[in-house]
Formats: C-alpha cells, structure tokens, sequence
C-alpha cells in the first residue's frame, strides 16, 4: 500500500503541475492577444458616433461624425470640434492608449492615394479634459507595435520609416530613417524631441554607416546653404582618402553626400557622389 500511495500522488502531482503550465500558456496567450488589440481599427458612419476604445484615460469620450463634421463627445455630453477637414464618407479611425502613461491616443483618417493611407493623430490631455493634437500631426501606414507607432510612406523614390516614441506627454520621432538609393538610406536617432543625433548614412544590407573612398584624382569640398546651393572650399581630397557618408541632398546637378575625412584634423564637407567609390 504505501508504494502503491507514493505513485498516486507522485501521478496526481504531476497532473497537477500538467494543469499549471497549461494555465501559463494560456495567460500568456491571453497577454499576447490583448497587446496585440491595444489599438483598434474602428468606423464612424455618417450620422453616426463610435465610443473611444479603453481602459484609458480619456475614455469616456466619444468620437461623433454628424453633418459632415468630426467632433468629440466629452464625459459632460459637451461636443468639440477636432478641427478636421469636413467629412462625407464614413470615417476610419484607430484607438489606442500610450502603456507607460495610461494615455489615450486616437488616430483619424484623412487622405489616402495609390500607396498611402494617412492619419490625423491625437492623444488625451487631461488637464484639458479633451483630446489635443499630436506634435507629430500625421502617421501614415501605421503600425502599432511594441508601445511605439511606426510610420511607413512613400514620396516619389524616396521611402520613408518614422519609428515615434511616447515622453511625458506625447509622441516624437525617435528614429527616422529614407531609403532613397538602391541599398542606402538615412538615420537619424533621437532620444527626446530636441535631442538628435548626427544622421547617418546607413546600408540596407547591414544597418551600419557606410564608408567610402574618393574615385577621383582630386575633388574639393564643398559648402551648401538652406536652398541646396554648393560653393567651392580650398579644401579637398584625393583619390583613395576613406571618408564616412553623413548625410545626402539630390540637387538639380544629381546626388551629393556630406562625408567625413579623418586626417590629422577632422574634416567634414560635401562631395559629388559621382566621386566616390560607395562600401556597400
């Protein structure tokens, strides 16, 4: 008997720890799904109003479409205006809340063509009890992803990524990048909104800062104002020298990079990119 005992238990113990991981599995897919549906896709017909989606703060508000224009309905029943373009049609929107801050944030559709759908963005400001316009005004493609909003959009060849991050109140671009060559593109970091590092040249292939040598014999450095115009230095390089690519502008006269040339002294200055020699 007491063998016989010991293996009941020794089963029933198991079965038991079987029925705990079982519940972790699905806790954590109940997680998963719920981060997945942070931010919803919704649509307001004419007429017609869409309760702002929770738990957040600001979710006692309510999004109305009536007589062509979009307004809010306030916890007091109070109604005010988004300041929108007057709308016809049924509107999209998304709701969603910031994680950190218990925000609510609301995105509502404006344009839309060929390759881009475009959004008005919002959050809750609740000193004002109402729903105020983002810094960063329009997201385009979104995604919502991992607490941050992530911007996808086009502008002739040039591909755009803005990666938007929440601080204290509101959203701001804390990494930008333009895919605007075959295999390179531009980044820029920020740790705030006035906080931004040097941009970058970066390959597509890896990520990384993309390094160059001058292809010709000589090549001067260049100035370049506001308005994209280019004046000549006394300064230059020669073929050979390895410099870092910093930045770039397409000019009338084609493509120019801004590189980086360490020598005895730091030198930075824009050059053809007709004159170098690209690392891929």
């Amino acid at each position: 008997m007491p063998v016989v005992a010991d293996r009941y238990f020794k089963e029933r113990g198991a079965v038991k720890q079987m029925k705990n991981l079982i519940l972790v599995l699905l806790a954590g897919c109940f997680i998963t799904m719920a981060n997945a549906a942070d931010f919803q896709r919704v649509t307001v017909q004419p007429q017609g109003e869409q309760k702002v989606v929770g738990p957040c703060i600001g979710d006692h508000s309510t999004l109305q479409l009536k007589n062509d224009v979009i307004s809010v309905i306030a916890q007091n029943g109070e109604s005010y205006s988004l300041n929108a373009d007057g709308q016809t049609e049924a509107l999209d929107a998304y709701f969603g809340s910031d994680a950190d801050s218990g925000l609510c944030v609301m995105a509502i559709k404006y344009a839309e063509n060929e390759v881009n759908e475009s959004f008005s963005l919002f959050v809750f400001d609740p000193q004002q009890n109402r729903f105020k316009p983002s810094a960063v005004k329009t997201i385009t493609n979104p995604e919502f992803t991992n607490n941050q909003i992530i911007s996808y959009y086009k502008d002739g060849p040039t591909n755009y990524t803005d990666t938007l991050c929440f601080e204290s109140k509101d959203y701001f671009p804390c990494e930008k990048r333009e895919w605007f060559a075959e295999r390179l593109g531009k980044q820029q970091m920020c740790e705030g909104e006035d906080a931004c590092a040097v941009p970058d040249i970066i390959s597509e292939a890896t990520g990384q800062p993309v390094d160059a040598t001058i292809a010709s014999a000589k090549v001067y450095l260049l100035n370049k104002n506001d308005e994209a115009v280019f004046t000549q230095r006394k300064a230059y390089l020669v073929r050979g020298d390895s410099v870092t690519l910093n930045d770039y502008v397409r000019s009338d006269e084609g493509l120019y990079f801004q590189v980086t040339f360490i020598g005895k002294v730091k030198t930075v200055g824009w050059v053809p990119a007709k004159s170098l020699n690209i690392e891929y």
